[in-house]
């Protein structure tokens, strides 16, 4: 086999083929708050005949101050659980490891722990895999297999640890299957619902769930008023770990597409479609997989391989029934990948070859995240500059689309259709109050589009266009107002000569090629 996704709400499916459509394609078991006839309670446990190979995973990390790029957020110390999946190779979430500096793997039944290090991490899938740097170390243990078979009522079992090393489980049902947002992207994916009274939550990181002592997925969110675990399921895991053994990594493939339901009667009628299924392109994002096989806005997709698609997005799958078509995509498919797409455009039927491929988050004009690396950062005359990533949005917390700076939130929203490929979003983030910026103390989180005459794409292009003042002046341009301010050049590079010594800038740049 060839190795071979931004929420989609009612309409619209921007980044990628990725479907976050919390009430579709979600086959689902009554949630219970007790038992009864109707309602059974999970299964009491059956003895497990030995402690399975789950093991705790330390890591001290340290990410960057989006704000302050030039300066590292206060060391963290995090603890999380892993499950060990092949010799020497332990499964964790992403969320778990990012930023990470040192990591150390425990034997949680005696307390020794040893050095490993990250071998791949997907944050866009929230996987990683941690090597242990002493093959030694867990050579005893039996690594734990995927559990491929889960049905719904099916009966589960969370591990977790007391601090004293003592195992316990807790009871849990599969309730559903269903396609979800993961962390860093918002891509749809597919993931379990489990009903599971936790008693504790020993870390946040990563439980693993097993069914009949079988790894059947790792903890992603946990709601303790709806006693709801949402899961990153086995065949996720699956697709993750077969990507791994064939290096180089890929990731899980994406279309680039936007599309609209079809259920709308009068709109089939329109475009001729009555009692036909399909979803009806909207977007494609230019050079995506669509673009490069010949997609485009206003094409009705009816098929992809010999799976139909209905007029809800979604089609039969083997295992999981009617789901949503992101399943098909993602996970039941590799970057490489071939699928016949069969289309209808302007009522005539038509059939396209797609060959799947990944979408990088350096890649997106605004990346969906910023982890492992040191953000790049420009700083003239106590103007800080920086290009804009999800990060620096969701820095405003939880609800950071209602308030974060709405014009920063359009352009996040918008980005494949505002920036070209390749173009970054290039933003004054804020300013340092020099002699020579006296009265612009306040300008924030402005797009920058010229710079002394020239087009601003990245940080290296504003560099490079403030080397060439106008006049002795730094012309700026914003997208808002104001629309231009004027900084005098002399001033500017008095100022750069203090900053080190004032604010604490170990250099007045970072520029890094992803």
């Amino acid at each position: 086999m060839n190795r071979a996704s931004a929420s989609i709400w009612r309409g619209w499916w921007v980044a990628g083929l990725a479907l976050v459509a919390l009430a579709t394609g979600c086959r689902t078991l009554p949630q219970s708050d007790g038992a009864s006839a109707d309602h059974p309670a999970p299964a009491p446990l059956a003895a497990e005949p030995a402690v399975p190979a789950v093991l705790r995973v330390h890591v001290t990390a340290q990410g960057y101050d989006l704000f302050r790029p030039w300066r590292k957020r206060p060391i963290a110390s995090r603890v999380g659980l892993g499950a060990l999946i092949e010799p020497n190779r332990v499964l964790v979430t992403a969320t778990l490891i990012e930023d990470a500096a040192y990591l150390m793997i425990e034997r949680v039944s005696t307390g020794d722990r040893a050095p490993a290090t990250v071998e791949v991490v997907d944050y866009m899938a929230n996987l990683a895999v941690v090597r242990c740097e002493k093959a030694e170390f867990l050579a005893d243990l039996a690594p734990l297999a995927l559990d491929q078979g889960a049905r719904l009522g099916d009966s589960l079992a969370a591990w977790q640890f007391e601090d004293n090393g003592t195992p316990y489980q807790t009871a849990g049902v599969l309730r559903s299957f269903d396609i979800a947002s993961y962390p860093f992207e918002g891509r749809g994916m597919l993931v379990y619902r489990a009903e599971c009274n936790l008693a504790s939550l020993s870390s946040p990181f990563g439980i693993p769930v097993l069914r009949e002592g079988r790894l059947a997925g790792l903890l992603m969110q946990y709601n303790s008023d709806t006693r709801s675990m949402m899961l990153i399921p086995a065949p996720v895991m699956s697709h993750f770990l077969q990507d791994v053994r064939q290096p180089p990594y890929e990731g899980f493939p994406q279309v680039g597409i936007g599309f609209a339901f079809m259920d709308d009667a009068q709109f089939r009628g329109y475009l001729g479609l009555d009692g036909v299924g399909g979803v009806y392109v909207t977007t494609v994002r230019p050079g995506g997989a669509a673009a490069l096989a010949g997609l485009q806005a206003g094409d009705v997709i009816l098929a992809i391989g010999k799976h139909v698609i209905d007029r809800n997005g979604e089609y039969v799958d083997g295992e999981f029934g009617r789901i949503a078509l992101s399943h098909l995509i993602s996970t039941r498919n590799f970057a490489g990948d071939k699928l016949a797409f069969r289309i209808v455009r302007d009522s005539a039927p038509m059939e396209l070859e797609m060959t799947l491929a990944t979408l990088r988050a350096e890649e997106y004009p605004i990346p969906p995240y910023l982890r492992d690396r040191a953000p790049n950062y420009v700083v003239e005359g106590g103007l800080v500059f920086v290009e804009m990533t999800r990060d620096y949005l969701t820095a405003w917390g939880p609800k950071w689309q209602a308030q974060a700076p709405p014009r920063l939130v359009y352009y996040e929203s918008k980005q494949w259709e505002l920036l070209k490929p390749g173009q970054r979003l290039v933003i004054l983030s804020h300013v340092l109050p020099m002699r020579g910026n006296v009265g612009y103390a306040e300008l924030n989180h402005e797009v920058v589009t010229q710079v002394n005459g020239r087009a601003v794409a990245s940080l290296a292009e504003l560099q490079e266009a403030l080397s060439k003042p106008l006049q002795g002046f730094h012309e700026l341009v914003f997208a808002d107002e104001p629309k231009r301010v004027y900084l005098k050049a002399a001033a500017a590079a008095a100022d750069n000569a203090l900053l080190p010594r004032q604010y604490g800038l170990p250099a007045l740049s970072r520029i890094a090629a992803p």
